[in-house]
């Protein structure tokens, strides 16, 4: 039995030239907390299965950049994962961990905060079973 996967809510920060009123980590918390409340409420230390984090090392300014981001998604003590490549991917990857039934939920974060530039954007997609497969499945 297949199991269909939605995107259950969304979440966004630093649409700007330049943020600097805010880091990284703020906009990623804005952006995750805009994220779990679009998805109507959910608490990420009980509602979500994984966090995937899409980020390439120096882009951001520094080496290992995923290992900062369960702070500010909630994902703490939890199953992480980064993909090296763009938000697509992250997608993608969510997508089959859902789809195999691995996990129910699961919480893909990108994060473009290119040194080069003074810009920032983070956004956050939250990728779940629908309900009816939740429903089929127990």
């Amino acid at each position: 039995m297949s199991t269909e996967v939605v995107i259950e809510g969304v979440g966004a920060s630093g649409f700007s030239t330049a943020t600097p009123n805010m880091n990284w980590k703020e906009l990623m918390y804005a952006a995750a907390v805009r994220a779990y409340e679009d998805a109507g409420g959910i608490n990420p230390r009980k509602d979500v299965g994984g966090f995937i984090t899409c980020a390439e090392d120096y882009w951001e300014g520094f080496g290992i950049f995923d290992e900062f981001t369960p702070d500010q998604m909630g994902g703490v003590l939890r199953p992480n994962f980064t993909v090296g490549g763009d938000g697509l991917h992250g997608l993608a990857q969510a997508f089959m961990i859902v789809r195999t039934g691995l996990m129910d939920r699961v919480v893909v974060a990108v994060s473009s905060a290119f040194v080069a530039f003074p810009s920032a954007l983070t956004a956050i997609a939250i990728l779940g079973a629908s309900l009816s497969s939740r429903s089929r499945s127990r």
